[in-house]
């Protein structure tokens, strides 16, 4: 009965203990740039603060600040983006 117990009691241990430990995780491109983040570029960056303040000139909601977020974030990452979309948010 013994045996049995501790031969269960070192079965937990030895699964349980190695799927307990962390996963490494995988680089990514920005790694060694600002602690992953992408980086900012400038061009971005002015357009995505006209596009906060014309949110706030219309006092819009704040639906409109996270899509100026997000055009900000998809020009940084250069993809397509297009802050104009975000004058039709109310």
């Amino acid at each position: 009965m013994k045996t049995a117990r501790i031969f269960l009691l070192v079965t937990f241990v030895v699964v349980l203990i190695p799927g307990c430990r962390p996963r490494e995780k995988g680089k990514n491109r920005f790694d060694d740039v600002d602690g992953g983040a992408p980086p900012a570029r400038e061009e971005c960056t002015v357009q995505a603060l006209d596009c906060f303040s014309k949110c706030a000139k219309r006092e819009a909601s704040p639906v409109c600040i996270g899509c100026c977020r997000d055009q900000d974030y998809l020009c940084d990452m250069q993809h397509k983006y297009s802050f104009d979309h975000c004058d039709g948010t109310r």
